[in-house]
């Protein structure tokens, strides 16, 4: 008797991003803000990144321990999409990050994927990062060469984008200026995520689950998408097909 294939008509997707290598790509040594939105332009829609800038755009990125929430964030982002790709690749060849979108759950919704119809590519510039940019290049400073100052240190060079970053709040605890991504059930919290700030292009595409955990230095991400039917299919036949496909590719 031949194997049955899996009745249902769901693929698995997984992945793992480690917080540290996202805090080094985002930070690097001159912590110039270019770094930050350069990995957001890459890993982020417009409409994800609008609401990151809603989010995080008053946190000090200099401060390890201040930005250490945006850490983790752009870290279970990045794993979401990840997993979301290997869950769906079967019936859609060549997905990038901007094929998805991961939508924080709202008022007891469930964290969810979407995977678009069509590929965001809206190019349009975001005017908080536009200003970030254009301020810290303003008060760009060349590293001295003097022996002197690399030897003792030179704050102007040091601190040549100090101004490019904003300042916390003096009254505010760390605890306080940090928001938890997730709540005491686990999922992100909808409060701190502004659903209405979003690019005015109305979602188009299917849902999928998805799950992020962190665990030390590490975020993981589950996510479990239905397989897409056809015109004409009956019952599992999507889940049949997709059977049948890996078999005659193995061959």
């Amino acid at each position: 008797m031949p194997l049955r294939p899996f009745p249902y008509q769901l693929n698995i997707g997984t992945d793992i991003a480690s917080i540290e290598r996202i805090r080094r790509l985002v930070g690097k040594d001159d912590h110039h803000p270019r770094h930050l939105v350069a990995f957001l332009k890459r890993v982020l829609t417009r409409r994800e990144r609008l609401q990151f800038w809603s989010r995080y755009g008053k946190y000090d990125m200099r401060n390890l321990k201040s930005a250490a929430p945006v850490h983790h964030f752009l870290a279970g982002r990045f794993a979401a999409k990840e997993a979301t790709i290997k869950a769906v690749s079967s019936r859609r060849q060549n997905m990038s990050f901007h094929d998805i979108v991961i939508r924080t759950p709202v008022f007891g919704e469930e964290m969810s994927a979407i995977i678009l119809d069509k590929q965001d590519t809206d190019g349009r510039p975001i005017q908080h990062e536009v200003a970030l940019l254009a301020k810290a290049e303003t008060h760009h400073q060349p590293r001295t060469s003097n022996k002197r100052d690399r030897q003792f240190g030179n704050d102007k060079a040091e601190n040549a984008f100090e101004s490019a970053w904003p300042t916390p709040s003096t009254d505010a605890t760390p605890s306080q200026q940090s928001l938890p991504e997730e709540n005491a059930a686990g999922a992100p919290q909808a409060a701190v995520m502004e659903e209405n700030v979003d690019d005015g292009v109305e979602l188009s595409g299917s849902i999928a689950k998805i799950s992020i955990s962190h665990d030390g230095d590490y975020a993981t991400a589950v996510c479990l998408a239905a397989e897409e039917s056809q015109e004409g299919d009956v019952g599992g036949e999507a889940a049949a097909r997709g059977y049948i496909i890996s078999n005659d590719t193995r061959r």
